[in-house]
């Protein structure tokens, strides 16, 4: 993952993993701070795409860690689930790939995006998955 730091001067195309919907309310903390990272840099598709695939597991792990919290006795599979997640836009990320940092309009989520994202790796430490 790139810093955002370290691409001040960067000229390359980046890849951005970013949550599909912003949702600024849902996903600030009452303190503040980002809850979850809203978009993330990637000096590669490879790099972008492995970003991209743990971060929706996460999500979806906690959706489903979610789920069985409120429903202790819920019928719903792991595809049920599943299909219950991706019907949750602000909860999946995608891949968009930028060209020119300084046109990108969401460049400003990045910095707390990457405090965020250590955060969510932390608490996924923390819980044991």
């Amino acid at each position: 993952m790139l810093k955002l730091k370290e691409v001040i001067s960067y000229t390359k195309n980046v890849f951005i993993v970013r949550l599909k919907v912003f949702n600024e309310i849902e996903n600030i903390a009452p303190y503040g701070t980002m809850l979850w990272p809203e978009a993330l840099m990637a000096s590669s598709l490879e790099e972008a795409t492995e970003l991209l695939n743990e971060l929706n597991q996460i999500s979806f792990d906690m959706h489903k860690d979610f789920y069985y919290e409120v429903e202790p006795d819920g019928d719903l599979d792991e595809e049920e689930l599943f299909m219950s997640w991706q019907k949750h836009d602000h909860f999946q990320y995608i891949i968009e790939e930028v060209s020119d940092l300084k046109e990108y309009e969401n460049l400003y989520r990045i910095g707390e995006s990457e405090i965020a994202y250590k955060k969510v790796l932390d608490d996924k430490k923390l819980i044991g998955q």
